[in-house]
């Protein structure tokens, strides 16, 4: 035998899932019954949504983490190059200016 659904009146418009907790909503004059389990089970999804938006959050600012470090790293070893480059490049017309003395 089926459970029976409680009996909640509420008029306005369903905005959001978080609206969906409340036993009974009226929307657009239909009234909506769902039962104790079933506004369980529609708590435990919502939980579930936002649990996994903040798991694709933090695996987007991870990936956008290891991206920026990648980058940085091969920015200070491109500087790091060309700073040697430029010495060697000092060096080099150090040597040629003493030879020319």
């Amino acid at each position: 035998m089926q459970e029976p659904l409680e009996t909640f009146s509420a008029k306005g418009k369903l905005d959001s899932i978080q609206q969906l907790t409340v036993r009974n909503h009226i929307v657009k004059d239909v009234e909506i019954q769902v039962s104790p389990a079933e506004c369980d089970f529609l708590e435990y999804l919502q939980v579930q949504k936002r649990n996994q938006k903040l798991e694709d959050d933090y695996i987007r600012k991870e990936v956008l983490s290891r991206s920026t470090k990648r980058d940085l790293l091969e920015m200070d070893g491109n500087v790091k190059k060309l700073l040697t480059d430029m010495e060697e490049l000092k060096l080099e017309n150090d040597k040629i200016h003493i030879r020319l003395n």
